[in-house]
């Protein structure tokens, strides 16, 4: 497939001996008096290629919107992997700021506890457009981040081809939160220069991971960040001075965090920095807040390296054998816990303190599962689905291994069904997704031809990603997206199921 992305892979060997000064990164140049331009992005990271004899190779693409990626290679060999990416809305550079401060200290020795024993995979500015015209999306009004479901952007495509290569252990998307903006009917605007989420989807959480996450790693990202004067708090969405209800972040799968890091079974955190379009506008602020946080975030999981790797080694394996039931559709609910939230009277200068219970929603429930289905049949002539799968990596067997399906159990009875009718679309806005509020019925088919398809095995790494998106009734379906709009008339995908 064509695609306008040239990827530069920067592979740095480094080691103590070849530490050297020079690499003053660009925003530290211009004394944090404008943003980095892509092209003295790029023209950076060449002459770090030359400082540290970097090998450099160029992947596919034109020179438009070249991505770099930076990798920092460890020299033990049970080295804890970091994929750290920012900036997949335009209008959010501080965390590419704070990425290539990151690259900058780990070149010159300012991290080198960290050099021998963690591999490095840093892209910067994932949106090159975006960043040039200072907006969130695309272009072409593609939000990067909401496309690691269908993957029909070319970046994100090959955010999924990097991060399928090295599989990090630790996963961590940074981005800007939107600021409150005053006015004279809401003079409020929250207190909070820094927030993480973790990951809410109920099918991607694991408990293990989340006590870890609660137990010591937030705890010690606040205490950290306390001592550098720089305010911390689990991400949240929803603003009370408003009369808004707040939750934790959305359980959608089509951003970064939970489309691609946790799905592939990485330590998946979302780190989003105060956006400085407020009075207290301050380039220099906002990065080293996210450089901070980039930090310590990263410290907090090496202290917890060993558990950490074999979580996700042990996640990895078993991610081959769903459950029994998939959650397809999820609400946030409140079960009491208090939440308070420190906004500020922008006019006045005193503060509230929020103190929530009822409007608090802390927890996602299930609101319709599904048993787990051994894989689904996609016709062969719609290139649409079928490019699908191949962009999502492997997950295609050959129906003589149906029988190896369910963890080498036999499948004797088996029953391949198709939808019978399909009611009139419509849907509902929940957490900011769309969900499908159609009810469907399944049947059982007689007359098809396996030549006429593909399988996609829900018994891959990829079987949980193929289940969400597959089922029509999915709060993640396929079917909510425009170009695959042309489902709702009609679904030609077969569900298999075992009887």
């Amino acid at each position: 497939m064509k695609t306008k992305l040239l990827s530069i892979i920067l592979v740095l060997f480094c080691s103590q001996n070849i530490f050297a000064q020079g690499s003053t990164p660009p925003i530290e140049s211009n004394g944090y008096l404008q943003w980095t331009s892509h092209s003295d992005m790029k023209s950076w990271l060449d002459r770090m290629s030359e400082i540290y004899t970097v090998e450099m190779r160029l992947l596919r693409g034109s020179k438009d919107a070249d991505i770099p990626v930076v990798i920092i290679p460890a020299v033990q060999n049970d080295a804890m992997s970091v994929m750290v990416i920012a900036e997949q809305h335009g209008d959010e550079p501080s965390g590419m700021e704070a990425s290539l401060l990151l690259i900058s200290d780990l070149l010159n020795g300012q991290l080198s506890t960290w050099t021998d024993s963690v591999q490095w995979i840093i892209v910067p500015m994932v949106n090159p457009e975006g960043h040039e015209l200072k907006i969130r999306k695309k272009k072409n009004g593609a939000d990067i981040n909401r496309d690691h479901l269908t993957l029909a952007e070319p970046e994100t495509q090959y955010l999924h081809q990097i991060y399928n290569k090295y599989h990090p252990d630790v996963f961590i998307d940074v981005h800007e939160m939107q600021f409150i903006h005053a006015t004279n009917e809401q003079p409020y605007e929250r207190r909070i220069q820094e927030q993480i989420g973790c990951v809410s989807n109920l099918n991607l959480v694991d408990s293990t991971m989340n006590r870890i996450i609660h137990s010591s790693i937030f705890p010690f990202v606040e205490e950290r960040l306390k001592a550098k004067n720089i305010s911390f708090h689990e991400c949240t969405f929803g603003n009370p001075a408003n009369g808004e209800t707040v939750r934790f972040s959305s359980v959608d799968i089509d951003d970064a965090r939970q489309g691609m890091g946790a799905m592939g079974k990485s330590l998946s955190f979302l780190v989003e920095g105060l956006n400085g379009k407020n009075r207290n506008d301050s380039i220099f602020y906002r990065v080293h807040s996210q450089y901070e946080t980039i930090k310590v975030l990263i410290l907090a999981c090496y202290r917890n390296k060993s558990t950490i790797q074999e979580r996700v080694a042990s996640n990895r394996v078993r991610s081959f054998y769903l459950p029994e039931n998939v959650a397809i559709k999820m609400k946030y609910v409140s079960d009491g816990t208090p939440c308070d939230l420190l906004y500020t009277n922008r006019w006045s200068g005193k503060d509230t303190l929020y103190h929530l219970t009822d409007g608090f929603k802390n927890k996602v429930e299930t609101d319709m599962s599904i048993e787990t289905p051994l894989g689904y049949w996609i016709p062969k002539d719609d290139k649409r689905l079928t490019d699908w799968v191949e962009f999502h990596e492997k997950g295609l067997f050959p129906f003589e291994k149906m029988e190896q399906l369910k963890g080498g159990t036999e499948v004797k009875h088996m029953a391949v069904q198709m939808i019978a009718t399909v009611p009139v679309w419509s849907t509902e806005e929940r957490d900011g997704i769309s969900i499908p509020q159609w009810k469907l019925e399944w049947t059982d088919v007689q007359n098809w031809k396996e030549k006429d398809y593909i399988f996609v095995s829900t018994n891959t790494i990829n079987g949980l990603r193929w289940v969400m998106a597959l089922e029509p009734e999915s709060m993640f379906a396929l079917v909510r997206y425009p170009q695959f709009a042309y489902l709702r008339n009609h679904y030609p995908i077969l569900r298999v199921i075992s009887r």
